[in-house]
């Protein structure tokens, strides 16, 4: 159905359910880009808006997409850590790596010689028990906790300069680790995201 707004121009395109699922502090109007086969969808009455999502910071729409574009791939810092805690590093890449507390991780070749900064999801961040000495990277468990369908690892491990850096896991809702215990650290790549400091 098409309303026509105060400015004369046509709707075409409304989300009854967003009014009915959230509050809304404020109304933006905005305009998007279309491209080919969206004003084909358009002009065939064929359109849908209620899984778009779009991340706004100082007035700026940053990206826009189903959440699980913007969950998986996030365009910047911000965008990485819109949708939930992630652990934060800051390193210099160097031969296409930056060493981080938990381990090398590996960028982009275009990043060399560049300070950036790295997001790892707690998901990402795989944990298996050891004793101690642990031959590779590993922490310590501050503290651990059953959060139903997962387990909250709360762990200490050392930076380069010996400092405590603190980091979080998830991990499958059998893994409960003592307090005080020794834990092996590896990443899965999938959940680490790169971006210029």
């Amino acid at each position: 159905m098409k309303k026509k707004t105060n400015s004369g121009l046509k709707i075409i395109c409304l989300n009854r359910k967003a009014r009915f699922n959230y509050f809304f502090e404020d109304l933006i109007e905005a305009g998007i880009v279309l491209k080919g086969s969206e004003i084909k969808s358009i002009r065939g009455g064929k359109v849908n808006i209620a899984d778009s999502y779009a991340i706004e910071k100082n007035g700026e729409i940053v990206q826009s997409g189903t959440p699980k574009e913007l969950y998986n791939k996030p365009i910047n810092s911000y965008v990485a850590g819109f949708f939930g805690e992630t652990n934060k590093f800051k390193g210099m890449v160097k031969n296409a790596e930056v060493q981080t507390p938990i381990g090398k991780i590996k960028t982009h070749n275009n990043l060399e010689s560049k300070e950036v900064v790295i997001h790892v999801r707690p998901q990402g961040i795989k944990l298996t028990q050891e004793k101690t000495p642990v031959n590779g990277i590993k922490g310590t468990v501050m503290a651990s906790k059953l959060m139903g369908s997962f387990s909250f690892v709360h762990l200490s491990v050392l930076d380069h300069n010996n400092e405590i850096v603190h980091v979080h896991s998830h991990m499958p809702a059998s893994f409960i680790p003592g307090q005080s215990t020794a834990v092996g650290i590896e990443i899965d790549d999938e959940q680490i995201y790169v971006f210029p400091a």
